[in-house]
């Protein structure tokens, strides 16, 4: 606990403030369906355009986690933003730890630039695979305080089709 002075009159009093744990909120709730028709390639999904970070008593945010929490071999996340100084990150079968002191805003960014990386080892085929990722969310603030976890959906639907620039092939989101 935290404690704050306070002036009351003429006289101090010492009170107590309970520190707030950091909240992340804003997540698109809805489930992100991808159908990639092409040849096969390597795909790559930004998770969210939407994730907010706070923290009401101001706090920094000290680290955080995105996890694949259906973790396949080959499945991988990058940070696309690297202009958020203070934030490192390191990947590691599934998990991708942020670290260092840097306020929510900040925070925000880099989870917000987060992307989804599958190299074609699905075996695209005439037939389609359906691959279902869920993707966890979490940060902690300087005082340990830790935000409620939150977690990204997304269906990813793949076939093999010859593309040309006659016959593109298309991407569709749902």
């Amino acid at each position: 606990m935290r404690a704050a002075l306070i002036l009351l009159g003429l006289g101090l009093a010492l009170r107590e403030v309970t520190p707030a744990a950091p909240v992340l909120g804003a997540l698109e709730s809805f489930n992100r369906h991808f159908s990639y028709y092409e040849t096969p390639n390597e795909i790559a999904l930004t998770i969210t355009d939407t994730l907010t970070v706070t923290d009401a008593d101001g706090d920094n945010i000290n680290g955080g986690t995105v996890v694949v929490a259906t973790y396949e071999a080959g499945d991988t996340l990058v940070v696309t933003d690297t202009t958020v100084s203070g934030v490192t990150n390191t990947y590691s079968a599934g998990t991708l730890t942020l670290s260092g002191s840097a306020n929510a805003a900040d925070y925000q960014t880099v989870l917000r630039s987060v992307k989804y990386f599958r190299p074609d080892t699905w075996g695209f085929e005439d037939n389609p695979n359906t691959h279902s990722k869920t993707f966890t969310f979490e940060v902690t603030d300087v005082n340990a305080e830790t935000a409620t976890s939150v977690n990204r959906q997304f269906t990813i639907e793949t076939a093999y089709f010859i593309c040309t620039d006659v016959d593109p092939c298309t991407r569709t989101l749902n």
